[in-house]
């Protein structure tokens, strides 16, 4: 049994989201090591709700178990007054009524769950640990969150995504 091809699945928003409930489909195309490293790329549907930019995936399968983070080149923030995912370095210069130092930052989201041979599927859960960025007012605290993910296999083949 290896990871390895194409997957569709989605992810669904957790009850510390406005949106919570909402799922937006992903499509992953992995790759599996005969020492069960997992490497491959996720593609978010954006028009859905997610990051619009195709993300990196590294991880490892032990057992029917897979744990892995999904790295995106830019991390959102959920607008509370939109109820919209706006890039967060944005959503803090709002908050912030200032620019926040440094570059755009990256989004790590950690996935675990498990493989179900019968059904050649993936369940789980996803979550994002909070950042924190200092402002006059105090600490602003973004990011944070978890819910649940899906996914079934649609080829043993790797595919773009």
């Amino acid at each position: 049994m290896r990871l390895t091809g194409t997957w569709e699945g989605e992810y669904v928003y957790g009850p510390n989201y406005a949106i919570e409930g909402l799922a937006v489909p992903f499509r992953m195309s992995l790759q599996e090591s005969w020492l069960r490293k997992v490497v491959g790329s996720v593609r978010d549907d954006a028009s859905a709700g997610g990051q619009p930019e195709l993300g990196r995936i590294e991880g490892r399968r032990r057992g029917r178990h897979f744990e892995f983070v999904k790295a995106m080149p830019v991390a959102y923030a959920m607008d509370p007054e939109t109820s919209e995912l706006v890039p967060t370095m944005d959503f803090l210069a709002r908050a912030a009524g200032r620019e926040p130092p440094g570059s755009q930052l990256s989004s790590v989201i950690r996935y675990s769950g498990t493989y179900d041979p019968v059904t050649d599927s993936l369940e789980g859960r996803w979550s994002i640990v909070p950042h924190r960025f200092p402002s006059a007012a105090g600490p602003i605290e973004w990011g944070g969150g978890s819910g649940t993910w899906t996914a079934r296999r649609l080829s043993r083949e790797l595919s773009e995504v």
